[in-house]
């Protein structure tokens, strides 16, 4: 983990970014572009996207956590598989049905009811819609739920939690992760800081 600490402090953290999620085999299929190329190809028939707008982000993306609460926590046994759905359709779809939400008559859960508040004041700014606790409620949700434990029983995510972070184009989702990096840069830099990790 020095190598990788390393180069997040010294190095262009938009070319790092690039090489890091973008331009390699997800480390959770390890280094195997057909694994990944099949697994992509199944998801996106299933949710109707194109193979191109899934990307395997995270610390199954690229062995360890890029998380500035997690200092640089490796992939495990235990790990989640987030994905990355860029759609502006389904973006535009769920952030349309999210408005129409009233929090006090809408039988949501508490952390449901906690999500759809972080997005009215976060997420949606940013051009994310993390379905963590919302796939459920979300009008396309039957599909997604299907695809996710259709995934949770192939190789090699058998039975890891597949989370669905949808983005509405590539800036945003550069974006997202850029801000990211550049925490977590901060936090290497003053781990005693009291720095808020909190993502936007």
């Amino acid at each position: 983990m020095d190598d990788i600490g390393t180069a997040i402090l010294q190095r262009n953290l938009d070319d790092l970014l690039s090489e890091l999620l973008f331009e390699r085999v997800p480390h959770v299929f390890a280094e195997s572009w057909d694994s990944y190329r099949l697994w992509r190809r199944f998801l996106g028939a299933a949710i109707n996207v194109d193979i191109s707008e899934i990307i395997v982000i995270g610390s199954a993306a690229v062995g360890f956590s890029l998380s500035p609460t997690n200092q640089l926590k490796a992939f495990d046994q235990r790990s989640d598989i987030d994905v990355a759905v860029v759609s502006d359709h389904f973006f535009s779809e769920a952030w349309h049905h999210l408005r129409t939400i009233d929090l006090t008559l809408d039988p949501l859960t508490p952390p449901q009811r906690t999500a759809v508040i972080a997005h009215q004041k976060r997420y949606v700014y940013w051009g994310c819609i993390a379905t963590d606790r919302l796939l459920p409620i979300l009008p396309f949700a039957q599909k997604w739920l299907a695809a996710r434990s259709a995934l949770a029983a192939m190789e090699p995510t058998v039975e890891r939690d597949i989370n669905f972070r949808i983005y509405k184009d590539f800036r945003a989702l550069r974006g997202y992760q850029l801000i990211g990096l550049q925490k977590l840069r901060t936090t290497l830099l003053d781990p005693e800081g009291g720095y808020s990790a909190e993502l936007p």
